[in-house]
Order: structure tokens, then C-alpha cells, then sequence
């Protein structure tokens, strides 16, 4: 497998998983969250159950906006980690071939690592959604657009998605190494310095 096929490989299941959702309805959505139970802590676990059970109670009207504004945040979430997840693939890619004077594969190392990067966005667009969900204000739906209630959606995930899971370190804040980017004359941006392990990275 080629550096390439790797992230069409990785694209060909983030387009299925956008393609289910946009030509989908109520079912699919349900069957998102149905997938979401196992990738989330018990808490939020508990929260999203608990949501979906007032979801049931509601006006058919209501499901069906809570449906659609939920469908279009699944899949403006999915497109604004795929941007970041491809820009980090991106620099990955310029970094393995590094790795080959340590008598290491690059490619193996870019797919072992492209894999657990893949893993770990797909976990925070799912922790985000569920987010998003169980915020939802049920009521509100009946008295704004829903398109307002998308927008606020949508600022949420801009501000949350920069957060890593590996830990308080956002992905676009300065590596806490202090490695500096001789081009920019600034420290490197954690998700392309520590979080992926790059050769400037300075260990602690």
C-alpha cells in the first residue's frame, strides 16, 4: 500500500459515513447515535440516553427538526475535523521519510500512526456531536430557526475541536516542547510537532 492509498482509503470511509447522512433521515441519525453508545464515556453515555428518551416524547414536527439540524452538524463536524485531520496527514507525510536514517519504514510509520490519528478524529466527532445533542434545548426548537440552533452548534465545534485527546494541549497550540519553526521564527503547532512525534520534537 502506497502513501496514498492510505488517506483514500481513510477518505473512502469519511465520504460513506457522509453520504449515509446526507441522503439519509431520522433512521440514520438514530443509528449514529445507536454507534455513538460505545465511543463515549459512561457519563455522557447516560446523558445521551436520557436524550434520546425526551427525543421520543416529542411532536413528530420536532423529531423531525431535531433530525435535520442534527444531520447537518454530523456532517459540518465530520468536515471541519477532516480538514485538520488532512493537514496533519499532510505533514506526517513530510516528516516519515526523516524517520528512514533510523533504520524505520516510512511508510509503515505513516500508516500505523495515519490509523491512530483517523481513530482519534473520528472518536472527537463523535464525543462532539454528543456534545452538541445533549445540549439541546428541546423547547428552543419550537420558538428559533433551526438554523440558529445549527449556528451555535457550529461555534462549539470550532472552539472544541482544537482540543486534543491526549490531553489540555489543543492541537493548534504551541508545542509545549518550545521547538521553534525556522521559517516562521515561531514554536511549532502541537499537531505538527509533539502530538505527531515530528523530528523536532524535543522530548522531555
Amino acid at each position: 500500500m502506497e502513501f496514498d492509498d492510505v488517506l483514500n482509503f481513510q477518505r473512502s470511509i469519511i465520504y460513506n459515513q457522509r453520504k449515509t447522512i446526507l441522503s439519509g433521515g431520522a433512521r440514520e441519525i438514530n443509528d449514529y447515535l445507536d454507534g455513538a453508545t460505545s465511543q463515549v464515556d459512561d457519563l455522557m453515555n447516560q446523558k445521551l440516553i436520557e436524550k434520546r428518551n425526551a427525543l421520543e416524547k416529542l411532536e413528530e414536527d420536532k423529531k423531525a427538526m431535531v433530525a435535520d439540524v442534527l444531520g447537518r452538524v454530523i456532517l459540518q463536524t465530520i468536515d471541519m475535523f477532516w480538514v485538520d485531520h488532512l493537514e496533519m496527514m499532510e505533514h506526517l507525510r513530510n516528516t516519515v521519510n526523516l524517520r528512514a536514517y533510523g533504520q524505520r519504514d516510512p511508510l509503515v510509520e505513516y500508516k500505523k500512526e495515519g490509523l491512530h490519528f483517523f481513530k482519534n478524529m473520528e472518536q472527537s466527532i463523535i464525543r462532539q456531536v454528543v456534545e452538541f445533542f445533549t445540549a439541546l434545548d428541546f423547547d428552543a426548537f419550537g420558538q428559533v430557526r433551526a438554523s440558529v440552533v445549527e449556528q451555535a452548534a457550529l461555534e462549539v465545534a470550532d472552539t472544541n475541536r482544537a482540543v486534543s485527546v491526549h490531553g489540555e494541549v489543543g492541537r493548534n497550540d504551541p508545542c509545549p516542547c518550545g521547538a521553534i519553526n525556522p521559517e516562521t521564527g515561531k514554536i511549532y503547532k502541537y499537531k505538527n510537532c509533539g502530538l505527531i512525534n515530528a523530528p523536532q520534537h524535543k522530548q522531555g
